[in-house]
């Protein structure tokens, strides 16, 4: 998604974003009142949009201020298949963009190699995946081109 047109963006949530940023930036919980000031929010707006995030999740309260909550995809486990898809991606992406090569990531569960992810590199298509590459994958060097 790029920003292409910034008029259709909803202000509350940008607001709500912004004042998650200024948490998650921050080395030590803080209080809504520095909040709103650091966002340059009035107290009550702040004060609502905060109560909010706590309540779903995204800030937690502590006695000297807020702090990311549990539900903040950062806190949360790795299982998490949303939170673990984005880290994995960010990291295939990574290695496609430095070494102009597709990415492969598979994991090895209950015996079997799964293909869980792929990003494509414009330079260097995936390789066909056959039926039956769970049973034989880890006979193969997924991503490795041949010099045919």
């Amino acid at each position: 998604m790029t920003n292409e047109h910034p008029e259709t963006l909803i202000a509350s949530v940008r607001r709500a974003i912004a004042l998650v940023d200024i948490v998650a930036n921050s080395p030590r919980p803080l209080p809504v009142k520095a909040i709103a000031r650091a966002a340059g929010l009035s107290l009550g707006t702040a004060y609502n949009i905060t109560r909010t995030l706590v309540h779903e999740g995204y800030l937690g309260v502590e006695p000297d201020g807020l702090v990311l909550g549990s539900r903040f995809p950062s806190m949360r486990p790795l299982e998490d298949d949303g939170v673990f898809l984005a880290r994995v991606r960010r990291t295939l992406r990574g290695v496609t963009e430095q070494l102009g090569a597709t990415a492969y990531f598979s994991r090895f569960d209950d015996g079997e190699v799964r293909v869980v992810d792929i990003v494509d590199a414009v330079s260097s298509p995936r390789v066909e995946l056959w039926v039956g590459i769970d049973e034989s994958a880890h006979a193969t060097a997924l991503g490795k081109r041949s010099r045919g």
